[in-house]
């Protein structure tokens, strides 16, 4: 049968859109079928796609893997205990089933029998007990294990610590077909982790025979999802084929997806008019609009959000002044050029910044950490104002800065950056009335604690273009979220939701204190007040309310 072209178009967060060259009940389907590899489908005879992504993937080893490309296809390539179906719901993959401790901390998985891997071997609990610690040795330096030490039981002392051997983690298969886990912590959100790439398995013996370079032939390589890779073309094409051992291999409705990697859209959507692409990801907005309002044009709403996360073990991540890096990220636009630009679209249009000189910073809280920051933002040529409850007139005058009260420093200040702790009087200190106050534009930063800032009224400023931008490390309700992958799940925090849908908002998920040498000396500091505290002696790092 002849299969439609389409052109697949995703618009940030919101609308994803395909385009239809000629009327086909079973596009739809199709790319559904593609993007999910959905079961259930109707019957595909033959069908072949030529698909585009924007580059190679960077890596095709679930284990290493860490990039969105490479995970695109690593879902076509591999299946986990669960996956996601047509519909979006989680179902059993490789799971057969699964029984939960009362704790809800040890999760036992029963496999499907006679499960294999490509090449006809068999796929036991061992190979999942093999990949998963795989994922948290360290000698490995997977970039996906933070999604399992996140969960596992041991698994941050294993990988980041090194204290735990990774022989030792609950982690074991009991027998061919029985693989058990323990979690650190009930999580309700762990099964819809184990459809995620880093916990796909990988199969040992393959691995150990051709040793670390196994995923990059594809003669040497052996997955266990709906499609097998069958040719690799660097820097200009893979090709998948159906896989014959695939447990569900009967429902698959595709035989053949070739990837092209293309990145400019003006030549994606050239190779589409020249019918070289069946389906294009890659288009500009010149191309939306063209197609707008034709029957050509399909979209759905699409839920999801963009985030930015630095390693703040690497450089230059590891310095304290993150603070400025949020505030030059924001007053330049950086991050709105990089996505922009990661397009195909060079335009200033929307990007006009300002300049730091001669501008006035105002710092509230004036302890170790601000006096750093006030340090690099006179380096800027910036004029500070600064508020704290108790203020130190000594510090003031060698520093250049002045003690004002907020009224004034809002009233003032072209950016605001929090410092102070949380407090009964601090607490929602940034809310209607205050912004009411601050300049139009400013740009507010907050790396405390989230509920110095009310997150509703934030957005409010931000809506009615009160406040500029906002850098943010914390959220007043980041328990839910922050130190966990939630990226399979919805967000169903709506404030949360609405605040990362601005595009001049950052969000990093309370991070900026996350260094080595910062944990070092939180511990230390800790056990030094806790001997001060049973001596009898001064606390200096008491917060008085």
């Amino acid at each position: 049968m002849e299969i439609g072209k389409i052109i697949a178009i995703g618009l940030v967060g919101t609308i994803f859109a395909v385009l239809l060259k000629k009327e086909n009940p079973q596009l739809a389907m199709l790319l559904a079928a593609l993007m999910l590899v959905c079961v259930g489908a109707a019957a595909l005879a033959d069908a072949s796609i030529t698909f585009q992504m924007g580059g190679e993937p960077e890596c095709m080893d679930p284990t290493i893997n860490d990039y969105s490309s490479g995970s695109y296809a690593l879902q076509s390539l591999f299946r986990g205990l669960y996956k996601y179906d047509a519909d979006g719901a989680l179902v059993p993959a490789m799971a057969e089933s699964y029984e939960v401790s009362e704790d809800g901390c040890t999760y036992t998985f029963k496999l499907k029998e006679g499960l294999k891997w490509s090449d006809g071997s068999p796929l036991t609990a061992h190979d999942f007990e093999y990949s998963w610690k795989r994922v948290l040795n360290p000698e490995v330096g997977s970039e996906t294990a933070y999604t399992l030490y996140g969960v596992i039981k041991d698994g941050y002392e294993c990988f980041v610590n090194k204290t735990v051997s990774v022989d030792d983690l609950p982690i074991r298969a009991l027998d061919d077909t029985t693989f058990q886990v323990e979690l650190k912590a009930p999580a309700s959100y762990f099964l819809t982790l184990t459809a995620s790439t880093a916990f796909m398995p990988v199969s040992q013996a393959n691995v150990e025979k051709y040793g670390e370079d196994w995923a990059n032939s594809p003669e040497t390589y052996v997955c266990n999802g709906p499609f097998m890779l069958a040719d690799m073309k660097k820097d200009e094409s893979y090709t998948f084929v159906k896989n014959p051992n695939y447990y569900n291999a009967d429902e698959v409705q595709i035989d053949t997806v070739n990837y092209v990697f293309l990145n400019a859209p003006e030549t994606v959507k050239m190779a589409f008019d020249n019918g070289e692409l069946d389906i294009a990801t890659s288009v500009n907005s010149d191309a939306l609009k063209a197609y707008t309002g034709t029957d050509k044009l399909m979209s759905s709403d699409r839920i999801g959000y963009r985030y930015y996360e630095f390693n703040c073990s690497k450089e230059p991540f590891n310095d304290a002044r993150v603070r400025r890096a949020l505030t030059l990220a924001l007053n330049r636009k950086i991050h709105r050029a990089y996505w922009r630009t990661r397009d195909g679209n060079f335009s200033l249009h929307g990007l006009m910044g300002f300049d730091m000189y001669g501008k006035t910073a105002g710092i509230v809280g004036t302890g170790r950490i601000a006096r750093e920051l006030i340090r690099i933002l006179k380096g800027f040529g910036m004029e500070v104002v600064a508020n704290d409850l108790f203020p130190d007139p000594q510090y003031a005058a060698e520093a250049g800065i002045a003690y004002v009260p907020l009224d004034e420093l809002y009233a003032r200040a072209d950016i605001v950056s929090l410092h102070c702790p949380l407090t009964d009087r601090t607490r929602y200190m940034i809310g209607d009335a205050a912004i009411s106050r601050m300049k139009p534009g400013v740009i507010l930063i907050n790396t405390g604690r989230g509920q110095l800032i009310h997150t509703e009224a934030l957005i409010d400023g931000l809506k009615e273009k009160k406040i500029g931008a906002a850098g943010l490390d914390v959220y007043e309700e980041e328990s839910e979220y922050f130190y966990e992958d939630q990226s399979d799940r919805i967000i169903d925090d709506d404030v949360l939701a609405r605040l990362l849908s601005f595009n001049n908002v950052i969000v990093t998920s309370h991070q900026a204190f996350f260094t080595h040498e910062a944990m070092e000396n939180i511990a230390a500091t800790t056990l030094q007040n806790i001997k001060d505290f049973i001596n009898h002696k001064p606390l200096l790092n008491e917060v008085k309310k």
